[in-house]
């Protein structure tokens, strides 16, 4: 199974918990996991899997942002979104390339595993973000 395919448009926050906002670094589009670069000021920039630094998850890009504006993410644990895809009751979500929220499965060998959230409905996830730091064998 591939990843979550994510209609940007269809992204909404449902429970009440605070976006977080952030300065972008680079230009985001909604329902990507994105990172803080702490060499440039904490600015966002698309999460990948395949490095540690850029596989600590700050959150789910909730709108589109350009650089150097502001970018407001889902972070809190226990946050429901509607991901603006198909997701599935009860299965976790984990970091993949370019920003993309996959399977577990997806997370091959040598790539850094990050779980993002679990699917509550089939259109709703909760956020859970959990960077272990450790590379999948």
């Amino acid at each position: 199974m591939a990843a979550i395919s994510i209609t940007p448009e269809n992204i909404e926050q449902i429970s009440a918990a605070a976006l977080k906002r952030h300065v972008s670094g680079a230009a985001l589009t909604g329902g990507l996991a994105v990172y803080k670069n702490t060499s440039d000021g904490n600015k966002l920039y698309i999460a990948d899997y395949s490095a540690a630094a850029t596989a600590i998850v700050e959150g789910i890009i909730m709108f589109k942002a350009s650089s150097g504006s502001y970018g407001w993410v889902a972070s809190t644990t226990g946050m429901e979104i509607a991901i603006g895809g198909t997701s599935a009751a009860g299965v976790e979500y984990y970091l993949g390339a370019s920003g993309a929220i996959v399977l577990r499965s997806d997370v091959t060998t040598g790539k850094f595993v990050t779980k993002i959230c679990t699917g509550k409905t089939t259109a709703n996830v909760l956020i859970d973000i959990f960077a272990s730091g450790v590379a999948s064998a």
